[in-house]
């Protein structure tokens, strides 16, 4: 009693920096009012500029397990209800000038048919009511 409750809880890019997202992410659904929701956004490993972007650092080790299933099934097990995990298109900056024209056509590409979207968003949106 007396702990604060919040309406939304958001969270940019967070979850695959985590040892124990599923902890986390209890922790984040006690600190909901009952009906609040979770808000998280999560970049797809398999979006090929991402991906690449990742490799090199140690601190992204955990970025590759982002999937809609593993999302889904920290999300669920941490006491949330109603989990949705979404695809979201992600425009990049234009990174090295060198780079920015073929960057700015790949992600064009990626965005335009579903299909090809579907497996290389950008990111997962993830909602979910307490």
């Amino acid at each position: 009693a007396g702990e604060r409750q919040f309406d939304v809880v958001c969270a940019v890019d967070v979850i695959h920096h985590l040892e124990n997202p599923t902890d986390a992410l209890r922790a984040w659904r006690a600190q909901a009012r009952p009906g609040g929701i979770l808000v998280a956004i999560e970049a797809n490993p398999l979006h090929p500029v991402l991906g690449l972007k990742a490799l090199p650092n140690p601190e992204e080790r955990r970025f590759f397990l982002n999937n809609p299933a593993r999302l889904r099934r920290w999300t669920e097990e941490a006491g949330w209800t109603c989990v949705a995990v979404e695809r979201l298109p992600l425009y990049l900056p234009a990174g090295p000038p060198v780079l920015a024209e073929t960057l700015d056509r790949l992600e064009d590409l990626l965005h335009r048919g579903r299909r090809i979207w579907g497996l290389f968003s950008g990111g997962f949106l993830i909602s979910a009511k307490a």
